[in-house]
Parts: structure tokens; C-alpha cells; sequence
């Protein structure tokens, strides 16, 4: 039976190599994504809830309401970034560089 740190070594004796390679940025620029759960419940949620401005139970459209021409809650974290998507200022929560990590494919 062979054995190396590359491979894998199975009970019928058979060796599959296992490859070792840095996980690689996908480009999520293109694609519908979405917020990981975590990031909502851990991150976001604990930010709503320490603004002052906003109640516990207050509704997502009383965070951000769109037919506003003002930022609300949501809006107001990318107001500074330029879109990926069209180059303008202005980007969309999931393409905000300081939570890519929590964004995926929805």
C-alpha cells in the first residue's frame, strides 16, 4: 500500500490524490445573490438593534423605505461604494466589499 502526505489512502488499496489549493474569490458580480442567515441574525440584526432610531419589532420597510429619495437603515451602507455591477456610486447590500464573506448565491 502506498502512502504520501498527497494522498489519500482508501480500504481497497486504491490512492487518490487530494489536491491542496487557497479557496479562490468567486465573482459574484454577475449572479443573483443573497445574505447568509448568519449575517443576518449576527451581524445585522444586533446593528439594527443598537440604533436608537429603530425599534425591536419594527418592520423591514420602516428600516428602509423605498419610496424615499433619503437612505434608510440598509441603503445607508453602501451609499459610499460604487457599484460593481453599473459603476455607480451606490451599491447594493450584497456587494458592500465589508460583508462578502456572508454573501452567496440566493
Amino acid at each position: 500500500m502506498i502512502f504520501s502526505p498527497a494522498a489519500c489512502c482508501i480500504p481497497s488499496g486504491l490512492v487518490v490524490p487530494i489536491v491542496f489549493s487557497a479557496p479562490q474569490k468567486q465573482d459574484t458580480s454577475d449572479k443573483d445573490n443573497g445574505l447568509s442567515i448568519h449575517y443576518l441574525k449576527y451581524v445585522l440584526l444586533p446593528e439594527i438593534h443598537s440604533d436608537p432610531e429603530y425599534e425591536i419589532d419594527d418592520k423591514i420597510y420602516e428600516l428602509e423605505d423605498l419610496n424615499s429619495d433619503e437612505c434608510g437603515f440598509i441603503r445607508k451602507k453602501g451609499k459610499e461604494i460604487t457599484c460593481p455591477r453599473d459603476g455607480e456610486s451606490g451599491a447594493a447590500l450584497v456587494d458592500c466589499p465589508s460583508i462578502a464573506k456572508y454573501v452567496g448565491p440566493a
